[in-house]
């Protein structure tokens, strides 16, 4: 018995028991044969039963690349297993904020750049001893590591590298690094990808290359995960709920950051997704864009970096706004030169709360650094799309969950597409997942689109100029739920105006298309203007944007965003910004149509465009009017934007200062009621 005690932990299917499972030790980096008294990846992953862990102790420093065996490692199966990088001699997890440079140290690289894949529907195949041709994978649909059926899977601490294109069992096909497969005997609830990364040579941190120095050492795609069916088509199941990065309620948020450098990073089938903490197209540094799209001759680019079909309910990319770790579940997204890629596809006819907030798009980690290329924010969202991009103002962490939206940097004809640059743009309707150009929202789909800092975009959140009018209709009828539009012939007559000869510093007025039921509480959200994307779209004097004699518009955005008012359902607004930082004076705002009171957590909210802009002309400070009775009394119009109160001992004198003074609103006038006490003096308003 002793004996066979020795045996076993020289032999080392390192049997470390707990009350879950096992622990399976790797610790040879060959997994071409079998020897004995070590364990390779293979018969690690060939021993795995539920509850069981495979960790890492392969001998000697620096960096470990295991290179897939011919056919593939075995298909996984079991429950509740963890594969885990981070066990390995010298790896650690990151400890870096998400705006900051990621530390991780990943020490073990599972590496495809022989093109050895495990063939996905053979291996199920084999597994059940069933043919089904209904399965989300085929035979040529290759993997790194694939799973079935099993829940609670968790893979970290690792990187992969590939070629693009792989082979195993006979079959040649697009390579994976993971591919999730469920069926109906079970759908792989619950899996979690944290803390890995994909593409990059982690001892170098750099984009990682195959010998021909041409191809980038990345798979095809980086985690999939698609529907299946029975054998009869019925049933249809998906690989759900999944999480890529930072996992609700995490307990060490940095230390689940993954880093991809990828031509498709997500791709999926599904519901109930959540991408959080992540870096697409940006390297470890934080600091540098790869564009995949520029590379190898656009060879690698596949369709984006996160594409959901089929059902795409309740699906989170970034932030959650619960209040937990709400800082660190934002995605930075690298710029794609490319105009058929897009940061999310969506593909479906089923896209209900959706939330995408917390994320930077073409902006580096230190929050100046803008990437030299521009992307497609979304492909597109069914008529039945339930959106929320930005914050929902229920007051918590809603300035995290404002999105930072940075394109084009510096200008240029060849990343801007008309019509393609605005977040969406209402064109055709769409039932594939490879559309050939930008398709955009369809009429019915709800959008609420707040707080987010947006510079240099084409109109947002809504294309309706391409230079032949042709996106009008579509643009007007994607607004009538919401709004009435029973009258509008044009995009102004559905896009909020700002009256700049009735506004001043202090008051913003305009108007707004009345709301329809139930979207009848209306939030006018105000903003400071973003001057590139301004300047920059009237150099193409659209004719929707001009009359080619008097004035030519350009894309009015918000660069920051000022403060939300809650307006009467009147179609017309007239909102104090005393106080407010207005920058150069010039502002623009959204009119948002709710179901909801305002505060309401993921309300029921649709957003409009941004209003053309107006520049306030500071106005000349009127008298003010002073009256003594049981307290000293100061008033002023309210028209007369924001101002401060002063005292003096004398009147002219050099030793004015400001009081801190509390006005209401009494009427048109400002009001001030001071003790009648203290020593004699003077009173102004000043600036």
């Amino acid at each position: 018995m002793q004996t066979l005690h020795r045996y076993l932990v020289t032999c080392l299917l390192v049997l470390a028991f707990n009350s879950s499972g096992k622990v399976i030790v790797v610790t040879s980096e060959d997994n071409t044969a079998s020897h004995p008294g070590v364990t390779n990846l293979v018969e690690a992953i060939r021993a795995l039963k539920d509850g069981d862990s495979i960790q890492f102790n392969l001998p000697g420093n620096g960096v470990h690349y295991l290179n897939t065996p011919v056919d593939g490692y075995p298909l996984i199966t079991a429950n509740n297993v963890t594969i885990d990088g981070y066990t390995q001699k010298g790896a650690a997890p990151n400890t870096n904020a998400l705006h900051a440079p990621n530390s991780a140290q990943l020490m073990v690289v599972l590496t495809s750049t022989n093109g050895n894949g495990l063939s996905m529907q053979t291996a199920i195949t084999n597994y059940t001893g069933i043919v089904n041709d209904n399965l989300g994978f085929g035979p040529d649909e290759l993997a790194i590591l694939g799973f079935f059926r099993g829940s609670n899977v968790t893979v970290r601490g690792l990187a992969f590298l590939s070629t693009p294109t792989a082979t195993g069992s006979g079959f040649t096909g697009y390579m994976k690094s993971i591919a999730i497969c469920p069926d109906s005997a079970g759908q792989c609830p619950n899996w979690h990808v944290s803390g890995c990364w994909f593409g990059i040579d982690p001892a170098t941190r750099q984009v990682a290359y195959l010998l021909d120095g041409t191809n980038i050492a990345m798979p095809g795609i980086s985690i999939a995960a698609y529907r299946s069916r029975d054998p009869d088509g019925t049933n249809p199941t998906y690989a759900q709920p999944g999480t890529i990065g930072v996992a609700a309620g995490s307990t060490n948020p940095p230390a689940e950051f993954n880093v991809f450098v990828t031509g498709y990073g997500f791709d999926s089938e599904g519901l109930n997704y959540r991408i959080s903490g992540n870096f697409w197209n940006v390297l470890p540094d934080g600091m540098h864009n790869f564009d995949p799209s520029m590379a190898n001759a656009g060879q690698q680019q596949g369709d984006g970096y996160i594409e959901v079909g089929r059902v795409c309910d309740n699906l989170v990319i970034g932030t959650d706004g619960d209040g937990v770790n709400d800082d660190s579940e934002g995605n930075l997204f690298g710029g794609v030169a490319s105009t058929s890629w897009a940061n999310l596809d969506l593909w479906s006819p089923h896209a209900t709360n959706v939330v995408i907030a917390g994320n930077w798009y073409g902006l580096a980690v230190d929050g100046v650094t803008r990437f030299t290329n521009s992307s497609v924010i979304v492909h597109s969202f069914p008529g039945t799309a339930q959106v929320r991009f930005g914050s929902d103002f229920d007051g918590k962490s809603d300035a995290l969950e404002a999105n930072r939206l940075y394109n084009n940097n510096p200008f240029s004809y060849a990343f801007f597409s008309i019509t393609n640059q605005a977040l969406l743009s209402p064109v055709s309707s769409f039932d594939g997942p490879n559309p050939s150009h930008f398709s955009g929202l369809n009429p019915g789909a709800r959008l609420s689109f707040r707080g987010n800092s947006t510079v240099n975009n084409n109109l947002l959140p809504c294309n309706y100029a391409d230079g032949s009018g042709t996106l009008i209709t579509p643009f007007i009828n994607y607004e009538a739920p919401f709004m009435d539009t029973s009258t509008a012939s044009q995009p102004s007559d559905v896009i909020p105006s700002l009256n700049l000869t009735n506004s001043t510093v202090g008051h913003l007025r305009g108007t707004f298309p009345t709301g329809l039921a139930p979207y009848t509480n209306i939030f006018i959200d105000v903003y400071q203007l973003d001057p590139e994307g301004w300047e920059n779209g009237k150099q193409y004097a659209e004719m929707e944007l001009t009359d080619s004699l008097t004035y030519t518009n350009g894309f009015a955005q918000g660069s920051k965003y000022l403060k939300s008012f809650t307006v009467a359902n009147t179609g017309t607004f007239d909102v104090d910004l005393t106080g407010l930082d207005l920058g150069s004076g010039a502002v623009t705002m959204t009119a948002n149509y709710s179901a909801d009171p305002a505060g309401t957590r993921n309300g029921r909210v649709h957003t409009s465009n941004f209003a053309n802009p107006i520049t306030f002309q500071p106005s000349s400070l009127p008298a003010l009017t002073v009256s003594l009775a049981a307290s000293l009394n100061l008033s002023w119009p309210t028209n007369s934007g924001g101002a401060k109160v002063q005292f003096s001992p004398k009147l002219n004198s050099a030793s004015w200062s400001n009081l801190t003074v509390t006005a209401t609103v009494v009427g048109t006038q400002y009001q001030v009621s001071l003790p009648r006490s203290g020593s004699a003096g003077f009173y102004r308003l000043a600036r």
